[in-house]
């Protein structure tokens, strides 16, 4: 289970994520057919195809053993809020095994600083619902020519694990080197 008896949903002073509902189906929509978008991420789905595959995310995000979890992610605005894009976490069948995550953002809120505030945010929710003693690894995977995804997950302290082929890069984060890394920045003098 990912969240034990919570969904991971959070929120912060700029950006939120709550589960996938039937409200987010444009902004599903938006990144599944947007070309720029998929660059990186696989093929560029048509309508249909895309409403499919937003149905079985919902169905997922229902499922009480919890494996598999979508939110959608949300920016707190001048005027409001302004949708951001999807993040996903799956674990293994074992439930002890690496937690898989994911973000896609719309291509107006990439390079703004919101996908690290996100992923942050999910990451420590992982983190904040497991069992102590265990050390948890969240994984990531993008295409090595993700330039932006390299450099996201790098500097929230990700390292690279594996290079599973010339095209995908596999990145790791344990839940000691996360509280480590938490640890050394609330020590950190504040620069003026």
């Amino acid at each position: 289970m990912i969240a034990g008896p919570s969904d991971l949903s959070f929120e912060t002073p700029r950006v939120k994520a709550r589960l996938l509902c039937e409200d987010d189906l444009d902004l599903y929509l938006a990144l599944y057919t947007d070309p720029e978008v998929m660059r990186y991420i696989g093929p560029v789905m048509g309508r249909g195809a895309a409403e499919a595959q937003f149905r079985k995310a919902l169905a997922l995000n229902l499922e009480e053993a919890g494996r598999v979890r979508y939110w959608a992610a949300y920016a707190a605005e001048d005027v409001g809020i302004s949708p951001l894009g999807i993040m996903s976490a799956a674990r293994s069948g074992t439930g002890l095994g690496p937690v898989e995550i994911g973000i896609m953002l719309l291509r107006r809120m990439q390079r703004r600083g919101r996908g690290r505030l996100l992923l942050t945010g999910l990451i420590d929710s992982i983190f904040g619902h497991e069992r102590p003693g265990i050390d948890l690894v969240v994984m990531a995977r993008h295409r090595s020519r993700n330039v932006a995804a390299s450099e996201l997950f790098s500097c929230i302290g990700f390292s690279t694990s594996a290079i599973e082929d010339s095209r995908m890069v596999v990145r790791t984060l344990t839940s000691q080197q996360w509280l480590r890394r938490a640890s050394s920045l609330a020590l950190a003098p504040v620069s003026s």
